[in-house]
């Protein structure tokens, strides 16, 4: 068993958000907005969109874990533990989310103790991603300053909020075995995930939409996938040297991974975003800044996830020998990021998190209306799901949806929405 180095990380015990030497990507939004940029406060977009098949454009199977199930209950108990259950429905929502089966199908070489960890974080993640969604860059600091103490001196930083208690009971589970470079990648890759959710709710406060690059650039942080991808090497008790885990080919495979994951997810995300006004997404600002519709959006992203995945393939070709041991583990490395990449693809079809009850349907028919949430005269908004209309057939029933979203801050949504049948 290897022990918690605590010498390692005193140098940085306490979190703050000032630029660090360590974290180069730096975002934030220009001072002076050019209004040609800046999203109206009042657009107006028509249509329905199809959803291209990405599963079809990888040649790796998918692979599952065989303790999904127990994690699946257990992983619900750690998180929902104590006094921390605040939400009615959120045990509801937790089974409906179904993260134990994205755990599986993202680490399905790992035991039973990994899993479990893997599991717990993934579950932790995707809390973070939703709370942060609605706050403003000073809430946003005080939960990376939490997570990120907590991170660095996991036995002398306390914090008695969820997500300190949460985070502390994982982080003190994962050090017992993961290699100290998996440590050290995994802190580095949350430091810039806090620091690229930071530069969101700027762009969110400012009304200000990205350019498709450096969208790109910020998503690959914002995505938490560099986080995962450590766990994937303590999943599968990897010990990759730094000079290795550094080389060219393996950065550009985890950077074509985290790309289809990302822009896959916002394939997928993008009708539950749009509805909560939400415009960091790949579709949103290509439909911004390039003045497309829709469905050319939903294509042109389609397109970049198809050459991420040659991407991918291409780079691992390109990977030299370091050696019988150390190719071992980075082939399983290497297999960890495709099992992403495919997991998440299909994770999304078995949760109802985007598309509700019709996941299935949409994977089988990808065509249909898409479904805002009405706007309430509080400025609330109310609970609606992605709809597709499916009548037995094969062919789909068509909508046409002029929806007009009046915003742009999480917490004063107002949609109005028309339908009109074709």
């Amino acid at each position: 068993m290897r022990v918690y180095d605590l010498q390692s990380y005193q140098s940085h015990l306490r979190y703050s958000m000032r630029p660090s030497q360590s974290s180069t990507r730096q975002f934030s939004p220009p001072m002076v907005m050019d209004s040609a940029l800046a999203l109206r406060t009042t657009s107006v977009v028509t249509g329905f969109f199809s959803i291209p098949d990405l599963p079809s454009y990888f040649k790796y199977s998918l692979r599952t874990n065989p303790y999904e199930r127990q994690v699946l209950f257990e992983t619900k108990g750690w998180f929902f533990q104590g006094d921390f259950f605040v939400k009615p429905h959120a045990s509801d929502s937790y089974d409906r989310d179904n993260f134990a089966y994205l755990a599986s199908t993202c680490y399905p070489e790992a035991d039973y103790l990994r899993i479990r960890v893997c599991s717990d974080f993934l579950i932790l993640l995707f809390h973070l991603d939703d709370i942060t969604d609605d706050m403003d860059t000073t809430d946003t600091d005080s939960v990376a300053e939490i997570v990120m103490n907590t991170l660095r001196d996991p036995y002398g930083y306390d914090s008695p909020t969820r997500v300190g208690v949460l985070i502390k009971d994982f982080w003190r589970r994962f050090i017992r075995t993961g290699s100290h470079g998996a440590q050290r990648r995994f802190i580095k890759a949350f430091d810039l995930y806090f620091r690229s959710i930071h530069s969101q709710s700027a762009y969110r406060a400012a009304g200000f939409v990205p350019s498709p690059h450096d969208y790109s650039a910020l998503r690959r942080d914002t995505s938490g996938c560099m986080m995962c991808y450590a766990l994937t090497e303590y999943a599968n008790d990897l010990h990759i040297p730094d000079s290795v885990i550094l080389h060219p080919a393996i950065r550009g495979m985890e950077d074509a991974s985290n790309d289809l994951v990302s822009f896959a997810n916002d394939i997928y995300s993008y009708n539950l975003e749009q509805s909560k006004g939400d415009s960091h997404n790949m579709i949103a600002v290509l439909m911004h800044r390039d003045q497309i519709p829709l469905q050319a959006a939903v294509e042109r992203v389609g397109d970049i996830c198809r050459d991420a995945i040659h991407r991918y393939n291409k780079w691992r070709r390109k990977l030299p020998s370091w050696g019988p041991e150390i190719d071992r583990d980075v082939v399983r490395y290497a297999d960890g990021l495709a099992d992403w990449m495919v997991g998440v693809m299909h994770w999304s079809f078995e949760t109802e998190r985007y598309f509700g009850r019709q996941a299935k349907i949409v994977k089988k028919e990808p065509v249909g209306k898409m479904m805002d949430r009405a706007g309430l005269p509080d400025g609330t908004v109310s609970d609606a799901s992605f709809s597709f209309l499916h009548d037995g057939s094969l062919e789909p029933v068509y909508y046409t949806v002029l929806f007009c979203l009046q915003k742009i801050t999480l917490r004063h949504a107002s949609v109005a929405i028309a339908l009109s049948k074709k």
